[in-house]
């Protein structure tokens, strides 16, 4: 299981989705084709389709809103190069 459902920081609809996930660990590999091979082993496939199910629990035009009770209160706007001026 993934460190991240210990994290109070991580919002608890993503624990959920990304939590029961096992932890990976990136290593370096020799070329490309290597790096291919171990991508393309059924086990990879399997948690390509794993982590494709999950994004896809969110669905298509739902919003990502922070859970009620939520303290954060920035916001951020882009700048018109005009303002400066």
């Amino acid at each position: 299981m993934s460190k991240i459902v210990s994290d109070p920081r991580i919002d608890p609809r993503i624990k959920a989705t990304m939590g029961a996930m096992p932890e990976s660990s990136p290593s370096d590999v020799a070329d490309r084709d290597t790096l291919l091979a171990q991508n393309n082993t059924p086990e990879a496939k399997a948690m390509q389709a794993m982590m494709v199910a999950g994004l896809d629990m969110l669905g298509p035009g739902k919003t990502l809103r922070p859970p009620t009770g939520s303290t954060s209160t920035s916001s951020s706007s882009p700048r018109s190069p005009m303002a400066t001026r």
